[in-house]
């Protein structure tokens, strides 16, 4: 079982990844505060060690779907060279994705949970949006049916 846990806040991811290192889960995190390089490292440890069964990310870090990075070189004659390197952000080794708060855009929800339901995606998966009951966030359901969006899976605590 593999999981992907999204949130907005990167406090609550915080206090999800206190959790799940108290608990002795493996884990990585992607979100703004990351390098390209340090997301490119996370992504390959969620995507191939069978042992970190936890990927922590921001919603707006995979939302797009590619980090980018403008990369300088100098060849020995002294020659500059500029190029940019993009990383693909793949989380199909997922069956589980957890929407820790409603995002104010649904469409940017749908985007990262997309990075799930890539081509490629063998494995069906279970998507947990967790909402604070009377609350805000239960008119969100409405919403999200006006658009169109017909995920049927809520927790409501």
């Amino acid at each position: 079982m593999f999981s992907v846990v999204f949130s907005f806040w990167t406090k609550m991811l915080d206090m999800i990844e206190t959790a799940l290192r108290t608990n002795g889960f493996s884990f990585q995190r992607i979100d703004g505060q990351k390098s390209l390089e340090q997301r490119t490292r996370a992504l390959d440890a969620f995507n191939n060690d069978p042992t970190c069964t936890v990927m922590l990310a921001s919603i707006g870090s995979v939302a797009e779907g590619y980090g980018h990075a403008f990369i300088f070189t100098m060849n020995s004659n002294w020659c500059a060279h500029f190029s940019m390197r993009s990383l693909r952000v793949d989380l199909a080794a997922a069956n589980y994705v957890h929407l820790v708060e409603p995002h104010w855009n649904p469409m940017l929800e749908e985007q990262a949970l997309d990075r799930v339901h890539r081509i490629g995606q063998t494995r069906e998966v279970t998507t947990i949006r967790y909402i604070v009951n009377n609350s805000i966030e239960t008119v969100r359901p409405f919403s999200r049916k006006f658009l169109g969006f017909t995920s049927p899976c809520f927790a409501v605590l």
